[in-house]
């Protein structure tokens, strides 16, 4: 079976409400937004394209996604109350973010809109589905995963360099666009005990070494998320 962000998230949250919690969370750095959906109106945009993190997969509200957390504190640092149009779609992967809809719509919007800052994730779904196989449980090494991950990695680049230069086509060169790297989800502090999460730690690292490159040859920012 698929494994999906949606999925992962789902189970992560079910175990998480059933511990007791032994911990403190530490304190928000940044608030929530202000902007509790997918849009809102102004003279000049901030653009959000990806999966499941842009679609708010994983929080109580729109206001606790992090497109909405970025979109307040831009509109505060750069004193202009921006509008939104965030066009996420939980699932997407850097193949079907093409096919769906989703890139097409952004950038029709981006075309006919004044635009402040696109920001984009996209990744994460290329690359779960192999990591949490049976071919890549023991080693990321091991020749079963590594015929996974080699083709998966080199239709990323191809998929993120056409995601790219349609984005940088239809922004205009002024215009800042910043890529998210991918987390791993399985990354939950037990590096060298737990083999999936080792495996993650360095799927992961391998698909944002491609992505840093990727992105740098069209002058995209690379925003480091872990």
């Amino acid at each position: 079976d698929l494994l999906s962000d949606q999925a992962l998230l789902g189970a992560l949250a079910a175990n998480a409400s059933n511990i007791s919690s032994a911990a403190t969370a530490p304190a928000e750095v940044l608030g929530p937004g202000t902007v509790d959906g997918m849009s809102a109106n102004g003279a000049s945009y901030i653009v959000a394209l990806g999966d499941s993190v842009a679609a708010n997969v994983g929080v109580a509200s729109g206001r606790e996604g992090y497109v909405s957390r970025v979109h307040a504190q831009l509109s505060e640092q750069d004193s202009v109350q921006y509008g939104l149009r965030n066009f996420g779609i939980s699932g997407e992967s850097s193949g079907t973010i093409q096919r769906s809809g989703q890139l097409d719509e952004a950038i029709a919007f981006i075309e006919e809109n004044e635009i402040a800052y696109v920001v984009i994730d996209i990744g994460a779904n290329d690359l779960l589905g192999h990591l949490g196989s049976e071919d890549c449980s023991d080693s990321i090494e091991a020749p079963a995963c590594q015929a996974r991950l080699l083709p998966a990695l080199e239709a990323y680049e191809v998929n993120l360099d056409r995601i790219m230069e349609r984005l940088r086509d239809a922004a205009g060169a002024d215009t800042p666009i910043v890529f998210l790297s991918t987390y791993s989800p399985f990354s939950l502090g037990f590096s060298g005990a737990v083999g999936l999460e080792e495996t993650a730690d360095e799927g992961t690292a391998q698909l944002n070494a491609v992505a840093e490159e990727v992105v740098a040859r069209h002058d995209v920012l690379f925003a480091d998320v872990a």
